[in-house]
């Protein structure tokens, strides 16, 4: 993944957001789901750890941890802490960037 700046707004009121650009298109895949596009924007709001992700969704914990792992795969999330929960790790995970996209070779 590449990262280039996106400039968006109106008149006198533009943001300049990091924007992460594809370029790889097996990357692509794991956002044209559902599931993984309602994780990513959850991840997107706050940090969270896969099971909070899961009961905020309604959906079983091993569908998450399955997207999770693509997203990590793909870059667009990481773990950003680790804390001990009931005898285990749990990994807080955020999204990497705020924006995402992709670039076609114009000319």
């Amino acid at each position: 993944m590449n990262k280039k700046l996106l400039l968006s707004g109106e008149r006198r009121r533009y943001k300049v957001k990091d924007i992460a650009i594809f370029d790889n298109p097996k990357n692509l895949g794991v956002f044209l789901s559902d599931l993984g596009w309602r994780i990513l924007e959850l991840l997107g709001e706050k940090e969270r750890y896969p099971m909070e992700v899961a009961r905020k969704l309604g959906v079983h914990e091993q569908k998450v941890y399955y997207h999770i792992r693509k997203l990590e795969k793909a870059g667009a999330i990481e773990i950003v802490r680790e804390e001990e929960k009931k005898g285990a790790t749990a990994k807080y995970y955020r999204a990497t960037f705020p924006a995402f996209g992709v670039e076609l070779p114009f000319v």
